[in-house]
């Protein structure tokens, strides 16, 4: 007996394979976090997930494939972060991302962690961490021009050194983040934008 509505079996379908591939991704954002990338298995993740190997690799043929969605999820939640808080200026850009840091530890460990590791140039996410931040920094000095331009920052000070610095100090925040109870990043952002302004 054929089922009468196909496309009723395969919409009823697809909503569970996309569970079971957002679980996959979460599972993995777990163990990446705890372990790295390199330490973390593609049989760990199917067993913490309730899946057989082949059901796993049903999903993500390969590790690789399943790190870049690991890496989307974790840049996905901080841009619903900044477009939550309605962030549009560079220190309110910051302070959105600290306070992601602090709400979300799971991905700023996952993010901590994949970030140091990508280091190696050998790295599967080596060019994907070092796309992101070419990414991340052009954007910053272009709204970092925009607000000198508007005279919110110093004109003097090099858009692109304050850039770096922004981006250095969030990194170093999340650190301090993970290690420190309580810790705020909040206020160490807004001195940094402070002293960003015009004297």
């Amino acid at each position: 007996m054929t089922d009468p509505n196909p496309a009723a079996a395969v919409v009823g379908r697809y909503p569970k394979g996309e569970r079971t591939r957002e679980r996959i991704i979460r599972v993995a954002a777990e163990l990446f976090a705890e372990r790295g990338y390199t330490s973390g298995s593609m049989r760990e993740i199917a067993a913490r997930a309730g899946l057989a190997q082949a059901g796993l690799r049903h999903h993500f043929p390969d590790k690789f494939e399943l790190l870049i969605e690991v890496l989307r999820l974790r840049d996905a939640s901080v841009a619903a972060s900044v477009e939550r808080d309605a962030a549009d200026s560079h220190g309110g850009v910051l302070e959105s991302i600290a306070r992601h840091s602090v709400e979300h530890p799971g991905l700023t460990s996952l993010y901590r962690v994949l970030s140091a590791e990508a280091g190696n140039p050998e790295h599967p996410a080596h060019e994907y961490f070092r796309e992101r931040y070419a990414r991340a920094l052009a954007q910053a000095v272009e709204r970092i021009r925009l607000e000198q331009d508007l005279g919110i920052i110093d004109r003097d000070r090099d858009p692109n050194e304050i850039a770096a610095t922004s981006t250095a100090l969030l990194d170093g925040l999340q650190i301090q983040a993970a290690l420190v109870d309580d810790f705020d990043p909040v206020p160490t952002i807004r001195a940094f934008v402070e002293g960003c302004r015009p004297r």
